[in-house]
């Protein structure tokens, strides 16, 4: 609905006026990654199509081969399905979508989705350096969560004088952001985070929750912004005067347990309910693929699961069991058996530029 049910800005306001809730513009990390897939399922991608996680140079803001992210911990997974790469929030992957797609696109769908800060056209977008406050990012996942309509947050619903008659009242904005079938996939697919991916610690609820976590360099911030059927919820930590949490101190690590306890309240205090589920709107199908590669499943294949498709963009081809061990291999063994996307960029692309960069043994 847009209204605000709870805000916290700070734990002092004696010693602090300052609203961190609707003022502190902070950077929210792999939280801005939603809107890279999102853009990516508008432009015809699903999510069981692959790309090639691996070492990968992007052309910088100077339009040269300069820019090359790391994944976290600098591992890297080779072919995987862009629902496996949200799930384990693959910075690689993300750039690399960002790229296939448009950085336009990126900023198109952030900005129809209430982003209103200027976001700058360069790969690193994908990765949340831009600065955004809570709140905006909180609407922002919660247009995702309403089927695609972004309502405008309010406060205040009406103010009625002592004798009942209404002086003001909130016509909340809305506008369409996706369509409601892209709505369900990216809302899936951050499910997908809970049940298998950086957000775990949340499974064990009895109702469906999709989010995703986000962690800034030097871990300075640590977020993790979700919903259920009913609620957007956002916890953020972090310090006023930027500075590291501590090592290790990940959306996953500092912010989700807070998201843990307003859950457990939730259900304690009735506003939220045991069986909570997400419903698909029409025009979805959801057919059981492999996990790891996005096929469909033959008899005896493991790690199946339900995937969310638009009517008419379901997988065509079938798992082959050659494929247990092609994705048991390093990325760079994957390679011969993986066929790039058209433009897709890949680690051979620039080896020029690899030989000469100096942290390319951390890899």
């Amino acid at each position: 609905t847009g209204a605000v049910r709870a805000m916290v800005g700070g734990w002092d306001f004696e010693r602090s006026r300052f609203n961190r809730a609707v003022q502190a513009k902070r950077q929210v990390g792999s939280g801005f990654k939603p809107f890279v897939w999102g853009a990516a399922l508008e432009a015809g991608y699903t999510a069981a199509d692959t790309l090639f996680d691996a070492p990968t140079y992007f052309l910088g803001a100077d339009n040269q081969p300069t820019y090359r992210p790391r994944n976290y911990g600098r591992e890297y997974y080779g072919i995987v399905t862009l629902r496996h790469a949200l799930e384990k929030s693959m910075n690689m992957t993300a750039v690399k979508l960002q790229d296939l797609i448009g950085v336009d696109q990126t900023i198109d769908f952030a900005k129809r989705c209430g982003i209103t800060v200027d976001l700058p056209p360069y790969p690193s977008l994908a990765l949340g350096v831009t600065e955004i406050t809570p709140i905006e990012i909180a609407s922002a996942y919660a247009a995702i969560a309403n089927q695609g309509t972004y309502v405008q947050p309010y406060m205040i619903q009406r103010v009625d004088s002592p004798t009942g008659q209404t002086l003001d009242e909130t016509l909340p904005e809305t506008r369409f952001a996706m369509a409601p079938e892209v709505a369900f996939i990216l809302g899936s697919m951050l499910h997908g985070v809970v049940e298998r991916g950086t957000g775990t610690d949340l499974a064990a609820f009895n109702l469906d929750i999709a989010g995703k976590t986000g962690t800034t360099d030097d871990f300075s911030d640590a977020w993790f912004v979700g919903f259920t059927p009913r609620y957007t919820i956002l916890s953020w930590v972090g310090y006023d005067q930027r500075r590291s949490l501590g090592h290790n101190m990940t959306g996953a690590e500092a912010a989700i347990p807070i998201w843990h306890r307003i859950v457990e309240r939730g259900l304690a205090d009735g506003w939220l309910q045991e069986g909570e589920r997400f419903s698909p709107p029409p025009g979805i199908n959801l057919v059981p693929i492999e996990r790891n590669t996005g096929l469909l499943p033959v008899p005896g294949t493991e790690n199946v699961i339900v995937e969310a498709f638009v009517q008419g963009t379901e997988p065509a081809r079938s798992y082959e069991p050659i494929w247990n061990e092609i994705m048991e291999l390093p990325w760079y063994q994957q390679r011969p058996f993986y066929l790039p996307k058209e433009g897709e960029r890949m680690p051979e692309d620039f080896e020029d530029v690899a030989r000469l960069d100096d942290g390319s043994s951390d890899d």
